[in-house]
C-alpha cells in the first residue's frame, strides 16, 4: 500500500470531516488557530520524499505533528481550550500567564456575556435606504423581516457600532467592526441583520475573513456592492425589482447567488483561476454570459464580476 496515498487520504477525509462539523454548527473552531501548524505540512512533504521504508515515513509525519503541537503550546504561551458552548464543541488557542491576576477578565469572552441588540427605528418618510456594513472575521447572516429600519443581535454586542442618518427621505445606515484586540479572545463572533421590507434598498459590503449569507428575496433590493476577502458569501435575491445592479471584487472567495428563474441575468466577468458553474447561462462572448430570457425579461439582473482564486456559483429557481 503507498505510504502517500495512504497518509494524504486520511488528512483529506479529516479535514472534509471538519467542513462539515463546522458548517453544520457541531463543532466551531478558528482556522486562524488551526494555520499555526503550516509549517508542519511542509516537513511532512519533505518526509514523504525520504528514501525509507513506508513505516518510517508514517511514524516520522506522526512525530512532527505531535512536536509541532508541543512547540505551539510551551514556547508560544498559548494553550490549547476546547469546551463545550451553546452551539456546540469549540476548540481554540488563548493566551496564559499564571501571574496575571487579569486573565480571566482578557482571556476570552465567554458565551452569553456579550449577547445584545442594535437597532435603528423605522421612519415612514424613509422611501430609500443605505446599507453599509464592514466587518471581518465572522459569520453574518441576513435572514428576516423587522418593524425597525435595521436590527441586529449580536454574539458579542461590544465588537460593534451601529450609526445612522436621515438626508430626506433616504437613510443612511452604517454597521462597522469596531478595532479591538483579538489575541486570546473566543473568536466566535456571530451576527444576525433583519431590515424593514419597505423602503428600496442599496448594500454596500466589505467583508473581510468572513461567512456571508443573505436572504434578500422579501427585500427590494436595487443595488449591492460587494468586496470580499477571504470569504465565504451566499447571496437568495428575490423579484421585487426591476433590475438590480451587482458589482463585486473578490480575492480568494467563494461566492453563489440564487436568482429567480423568471428573471433575466447577465454576468460581465474579468477573473483569474476562478471556478465557474452558470446554471442557464449563455456564452456570448469572452467575460459575457446571458440567459436566454434576458432580453425579454420584464425585470433583470446584471453582475460585473472581478474575481482572483475564487470559486463563483449561479443556480435559478
Amino acid at each position: 500500500m503507498s505510504y502517500r496515498k495512504l497518509f494524504w487520504g486520511m488528512i483529506l477525509i479529516v479535514i472534509g470531516t471538519l467542513f462539515i462539523l463546522r458548517n453544520l454548527d457541531i463543532v466551531w473552531f478558528n482556522w486562524h488557530d488551526i494555520w499555526q501548524f503550516w509549517p508542519v505540512f511542509l516537513i511532512i512533504w519533505g518526509v514523504s520524499l525520504l528514501p525509507i521504508k513506508a513505516m518510517y515515513r508514517l511514524l516520522l509525519s506522526f512525530a512532527a505533528i505531535v512536536f509541532g503541537i508541543i512547540l505551539v503550546y510551551q514556547y508560544g504561551n498559548r494553550g490549547p481550550v476546547f469546551e463545550w458552548r451553546d452551539h456546540g464543541a469549540y476548540f481554540h488557542f488563548r493566551d496564559y500567564d499564571d501571574d496575571d491576576e487579569d486573565y480571566k477578565d482578557r482571556a476570552y469572552i465567554h458565551s452569553g456575556e456579550n449577547k445584545g441588540t442594535l437597532y435603528e427605528s423605522m421612519n415612514s418618510d424613509i422611501d430609500f435606504a443605505e446599507f453599509n456594513l464592514q466587518v471581518g472575521a465572522g459569520e453574518f447572516d441576513l435572514i428576516g423581516t423587522s418593524d425597525k429600519l435595521v436590527e441586529c443581535d449580536f454574539s458579542k454586542k461590544d465588537l460593534y457600532r451601529l450609526d445612522s442618518k436621515t438626508i430626506n427621505n433616504r437613510a443612511i445606515i452604517d454597521l462597522n467592526m469596531k478595532e479591538m484586540e483579538w489575541e486570546g479572545k473566543n473568536l466566535r463572533n456571530d451576527v444576525i441583520i433583519r431590515m424593514n421590507p419597505s423602503p428600496e434598498w442599496e448594500l454596500d459590503l466589505d467583508i473581510g475573513a468572513a461567512d456571508l449569507n443573505m436572504d434578500l428575496r422579501p427585500f427590494n433590493v436595487r443595488k449591492i456592492s460587494l468586496d470580499g476577502g477571504a470569504s465565504a458569501l451566499e447571496f437568495t435575491l428575490g423579484d421585487r425589482a426591476d433590475k438590480v445592479n451587482i458589482e463585486i471584487d473578490a480575492g480568494a472567495a467563494s461566492i453563489t447567488l440564487h436568482i429567480p428563474e423568471d428573471m433575466g441575468c447577465e454576468l460581465n466577468t474579468e477573473s483569474f483561476m476562478i471556478g465557474k458553474s452558470l446554471e442557464g447561462f449563455e456564452k456570448i462572448s469572452r467575460g459575457y454570459y446571458k440567459t436566454k430570457n434576458f432580453n425579454t425579461a420584464k425585470k433583470t439582473i446584471s453582475i460585473d464580476l472581478e474575481a482572483a482564486i475564487s470559486s463563483f456559483d449561479i443556480d435559478r429557481y
